[in-house]
């Protein structure tokens, strides 16, 4: 009997496919074991564009005893793929018990305002398996607070989405704003390549094109604050499942980025070029054409000289690649993990042979285009899982 004073109800249920969550769980641990499984496969649904398609359900394989072997999830509409403990299965054609339970509230994207309420087996079958179908009755009231607090270490696991749906769409969009400007920028270079060599050609250079030559540094310079704000988003959405190599990757992985504000170069010029053309224009002598050339060819050599901001900045991509390994796709989708790894691991050997060989640089620049893109396209998918308001606390286990 639930706590409404109602006896579960023996339905059917068809075939369909569903969403899980599959562990050997001890009997006193099912309630933790249901608000990490259901949050889990929620977020994975969702960052797959994916769909709950049905309340939560609870399937025991076997005979309980200490343990029970126990799957728990949703059922889904749309396309969706085994990530991480989360894994594609099918729910089969069988009778189920379905318990209605009275709850604080429900969340509100669920369908049918169903809640999360997890229900442990009913008096098991001798074989085979038994079926729990979990929904709430209509009486239904706003959350009283946000967070997990309270919540067993197993759901704190969900803890860090939970009102980091802003942080991960803004910076999920400044992602992939980030390589449209570069972008702008490189068919600026293009329109009008500025000389890398030379002094007296790079100042008269600007003097012909200074509106340009200016729009192309200023894209060049400005976005760079953008990945910051991506790598702090990254680093938010896996500290809840590893604090070390998330926030050396945040460090290797933002500060060369940041850095390069407080440095007016890039690598196709500088600002301060821009400066010292004025005065060379307005220079009456030879003598004084001459200091200005030769402070620009100073300027010239930083920027043909290979920085170790270019290389931490690939070795930051790695590292944070690592980390979505290692959280095992529950935060971001492994195949970002590995392509995090494969850019960085190419763009470490392209920065330190930048200039032997142009060509792999090059390479490595479309791939670090292709990383930030599917980064950004994955935090925005993220937000809308960190938009899901907290579920409620675990009510008491109804065993059998």
């Amino acid at each position: 009997m639930t706590e409404n004073g109602q006896q579960p109800q023996k339905i059917h249920i068809t075939e369909q496919p569903v969403a899980v969550v599959r562990e050997r769980v001890p009997m006193d641990a099912l309630t933790s074991f249901f608000g990490r499984a259901f949050g889990a496969v929620m977020a994975a649904v969702q960052m797959q564009g994916a769909s709950p398609a049905g309340p939560p359900f609870a399937l025991y394989h076997g005979t309980p005893g200490e343990t029970v072997d126990v799957e728990a999830g949703f059922p889904v509409a749309g396309d969706f793929h085994s990530t991480g403990e989360v894994a594609s299965s099918t729910l089969p054609d069988t009778d189920a018990f379905e318990a209605i339970h009275t709850t604080p509230w429900a969340p509100p994207t669920m369908p049918f305002g169903r809640a999360l309420k997890p229900m442990a087996p009913p008096l098991p079958r001798p074989c085979g398996s038994t079926t729990s179908r979990i929904r709430n009755s209509s009486r239904i009231q706003p959350p009283g607070r946000p967070g997990w607090s309270g919540r067993s270490p197993e759901a704190g696991t969900m803890r860090v989405r939970q009102g980091w749906g802003p942080l991960y769409l803004v910076a999920g969009a400044s992602s992939i704003l980030f390589v449209f400007l570069l972008i702008t920028a490189l068919v600026l270079d293009f329109m009008a390549p500025p000389p890398v060599h030379g002094g007296t050609a790079t100042l008269k250079f600007i003097a012909l094109n200074k509106a340009g030559y200016v729009a192309e540094q200023i894209l060049w310079i400005l976005p760079n604050i953008l990945p910051v704000l991506v790598f702090t988003a990254l680093f938010v959405a896996l500290v809840g499942h590893g604090k070390s190599l998330p926030l050396i990757a945040l460090v290797f992985g933002a500060l060369p980025w940041a850095l390069l504000l407080a440095v007016p170069v890039s690598s196709r010029g500088s600002l301060t070029l821009v400066y010292l053309s004025d005065r060379y224009a307005a220079a009456a002598t030879d003598e004084e054409r001459s200091t200005y050339a030769t402070a620009a060819e100073a300027i010239i050599a930083e920027n043909n000289t290979p920085a170790i901001a270019g290389v931490l900045s690939a070795l930051g991509i790695l590292l944070m690649g690592l980390a979505m390994l290692s959280a095992g796709g529950a935060a971001l989708p492994r195949h970002l993990g590995w392509l995090g790894c494969a850019t960085g691991s190419v763009g470490v050997a392209s920065e330190i042979l930048r200039y032997a060989a142009p060509d792999v640089y090059w390479g490595y620049g479309v791939l670090l285009w292709v990383w930030f893109i599917a980064t950004g396209i994955a935090l925005i998918r993220l937000s809308r899982a960190a938009a899901l308001p907290p579920p409620p606390d675990p009510i008491r286990d109804l065993g059998p």
